[in-house]
């Protein structure tokens, strides 16, 4: 999910995702699943430093799962303060060092 105050995310309505991820007001937070870190942990962001943060959902495993996230609430206790626009949403799949494929579907996702 990527953030920006409401000022920066009408100046910049339309942009690209580079565009809006070269914001030094841009926050990012990333949903997983895997790892061998506790539910709820935030992390830091090997790739965004201070602006970006990792939330894990569940540790790595197979099967069907259903997700529930309070983004005002996973944002301030990743970054402090108000989230801002929800500018950005990104999906996927990373299995590159398992040796392994990864299938998966989204359904019903939905903002409120």
């Amino acid at each position: 999910m990527v953030f920006l105050p409401e000022a920066d995310a009408q100046r910049l309505k339309g942009a690209g995702i580079r565009k809006l991820l070269g914001s030094d007001a841009a926050r990012v937070l990333v949903y997983v699943w895997g790892g061998n870190h506790g539910r709820s942990k935030v992390l830091g962001s090997p790739y965004l430093g201070a602006r970006g943060k990792t939330v894990v959902l569940r540790n790595a495993g197979t099967g069907s799962h259903s997700e529930n996230v309070n983004l005002s609430s996973d944002y301030k206790r990743a970054f402090g303060g108000a989230k801002g626009a929800v500018v950005g949403i990104a999906i996927s799949a990373d299995s590159d060092d398992t040796n392994t494929k990864v299938r998966g579907a989204i359904s019903n996702l939905s903002l409120n």
